[in-house]
């Protein structure tokens, strides 16, 4: 078998393969989305559909409406809250003359997009860019988008590689306008799908993937610009990343329907269950290399098996029967509402996404159920929750009154350990300063002329002298006058006479009082030691005396600190029981409570049990 003979083999068989998944690609569309094919959109449904989507007011994860690349061009004619914004700032910046030439941009560009005829899309596209020309010098990014679509999808003036730079030029604009960053974002994320667009029309599929990489960066629930990315990564064959961008989109459509029940709006599920986006998928035949994961893993696997829908109206009768009215909560009343109208209109319905959905609705009446009982039990424990309630503050009043009296306790001693720490502090400085008082009188003793015994001789000398020479005096007088008959002829032997008596007795007063002296001096030694003895007994005095009054004060201290706290402390102790006794009485009447309250429950809980579909 030669080459040529091997490549018709393998072409056969690689037809043959793309045949049989052909097949059952179509199979799975006839199966699941069959109500969703052959519906051509006109504007008008794409009006209306627009209109009702941005009346909810979606959260940014799920707001964005799922635009085909045909009809992409159509978005510029709904009154979407993004246009809204960027028509009001642009009309605000322009004047007279400049507002009538957008205005006759906007209306030739609408007549574009909804007219049918071949002809008249070439004669109002050509009228359009005929009136942008002449306005070269005012056109705004709009406009260039506007001219941008035309090139792009007109197929008389289609020239992709000038929509390229046109929206290179919007881009320019874009970043250029005081538009807020919230908005600017939004229009980039429109021009890099639009450049995707453009790329695709010239048959650029890397280019184009690139673009449409760079808006889903640029908008991560972008979920137009993610289908497109996915059908490119089908045709490149890149499957894991296929089959994670297919899952995403279908996570669009149950979070959009999970949005709607979350919010009890049978408006917005239905609006959602008609304009689901995971069904455009059967248009590429590019996805059928998916089919067995689109039908095993992500349809047949989450699908309702416990026909949730279908014994809803039983339950919510049966729930209605027990006229627990009193214990529904306006959300209960309007999730049970909510239910009824979804299963008057979808009891029928066999729409996958509300099949995929059916769990969310099952765990939304669950919820009603659970609210009920909290709210049953909520009354059924009122006895329970007031006699729990009643311990509770009792005992929290008498920790409170604990936790008083230990702060009041805990001042008294801070009072007092202040008031003790001031009167130690001041017995201390008064001993401080005697001590060093004493102190500086042992070093200055030896300076004490009254302790000096070379000071006190010298002065019992000068007095000596003093009584000596007095003596002298008064012993020549006296032995004058003793002997005066035998001097009275002779003076000169009388002179010798007395000088010799007072020198005898003066000499013999200066021994006697040099020896008083040296005596004196003895005792002031003497003194001086003494002195220091005394000194150093009043340092001792002074240190003892300082320990005994600290002592004292400290002792003082703990008997009015006890005297004063155990008043407190008493109390302290009587709460502490109190607290004990409350507790015990609490752990004993508690299960006792709680049994008759379940008692009471018992019957409500028999009633409603049935009601879950787990």
């Amino acid at each position: 078998m030669d080459v040529e003979q091997l490549d018709i083999k393998e072409a056969e068989q690689l037809e043959n393969l793309f045949e049989s998944s052909a097949l059952r690609f179509n199979k799975l569309k006839h199966t699941y989305f069959k109500n969703y094919l052959n519906k051509n959109e006109t504007y008008l449904d794409l009006l209306k559909i627009g209109s009702r989507h941005y009346s909810f007011q979606l959260p940014e994860n799920i707001d964005e409406i799922f635009l085909k690349k045909e009809n992409s061009s159509m978005f510029w004619l709904l009154e979407s809250p993004l246009l809204i914004a960027c028509e009001r700032l642009i009309n605000e910046n322009s004047n007279g003359n400049r507002f009538s030439e957008r205005s006759e941009i906007k209306k030739n560009f609408t007549k574009w997009l909804i007219a049918t005829e071949l002809s008249q899309k070439k004669i109002f596209a050509g009228i359009t860019i005929k009136e942008m020309r002449s306005s070269i010098n005012s056109l705004t990014f709009i406009d260039l988008i506007y001219h941008s679509l035309i090139l792009i999808f007109d197929e008389h003036f289609r020239n992709p590689i000038k929509a390229l730079e046109e929206l290179v030029k919007a881009q320019l604009f874009v970043d250029e306008s005081p538009l807020s960053a919230e908005i600017k974002k939004e229009i980039s994320y429109l021009i890099q799908l639009y450049r995707g667009f453009a790329f695709l029309t010239l048959g650029n599929n890397e280019d184009a993937a690139t673009e449409l990489s760079f808006a889903m960066d640029s908008k991560e629930s972008g979920i137009t610009a993610k289908f497109y990315f996915a059908l490119l990564s089908a045709t490149q064959k890149r499957d894991d990343f296929t089959k994670a961008l297919i899952k995403e989109i279908l996570a669009y459509d149950l979070a959009r329907l999970n949005y709607a029940i979350d919010c009890s709006s049978i408006i917005e599920l239905n609006f959602f269950l008609n304009n689901p986006i995971f069904h455009n998928i059967a248009n590429y035949y590019e996805f059928s290399p998916y089919t067995d994961f689109i039908q095993k893993e992500l349809i047949e696997s989450g699908l309702d098996s416990r026909k949730i829908i279908s014994t809803l109206q039983g339950r919510l009768n049966q729930l209605k029967k027990y006229e627990y009215d009193e214990f529904y909560t306006d959300e209960s009343t309007e999730t049970i509402k909510f239910l009824y109208e979804l299963y008057e209109q979808h009891s029928q319905n066999q729409s996958i996404f509300l099949s995929l959905v059916a769990n969310y609705i099952n765990d939304k009446f669950h919820y009603v159920l659970d609210d009920v009982q909290s709210k049953i039990k909520e009354k059924h424990y009122e006895n329970y929750n007031r006699v729990i309630e009643l311990y509770k503050k009792t005992i929290d009043e008498s920790e409170r009154l604990s936790e008083q009296y230990k702060h009041e306790v805990d001042e008294i001693k801070t009072s007092l350990q202040k008031k003790l720490a001031s009167s130690i502090q001041q017995i201390e400085e008064y001993v401080k300063d005697e001590l060093w008082q004493v102190e500086e009188r042992k070093k200055n003793i030896a300076y004490q002329s009254s302790f000096d015994p070379a000071v006190s001789f010298r002065n019992s000398m000068s007095y000596n002298v003093v009584v000596s020479i007095i003596v002298f005096i008064i012993g020549g007088i006296a032995g004058y006058f003793n002997n005066s008959d035998y001097f009275e002829n002779d003076f000169y032997l009388m002179l010798g006479r007395v000088i010799l008596t007072g020198v005898k007795w003066s000499s013999l007063t200066f021994v006697i009082g040099f020896f008083i002296s040296a005596f004196i001096s003895g005792l002031v030694v003497f003194d001086r030691s003494n002195e220091k003895q005394k000194l150093e007994k009043r340092t001792l005095e002074l240190q003892k005396q300082k320990e005994m009054s600290i002592d004292m004060l400290r002792k003082e201290a703990e008997q009015k600190q006890k005297a004063l706290s155990e008043g407190y402390l008493e109390r302290i102790d009587s709460h502490k029981k109190k607290i004990e006794d409350i507790k015990k009485e609490k752990e004993r009447q508690e299960p006792l409570l709680i049994a008759e309250a379940e008692e009471q429950l018992a019957p409500f809980k028999e009633n409603l049990s049935p009601l879950y579909l787990k």
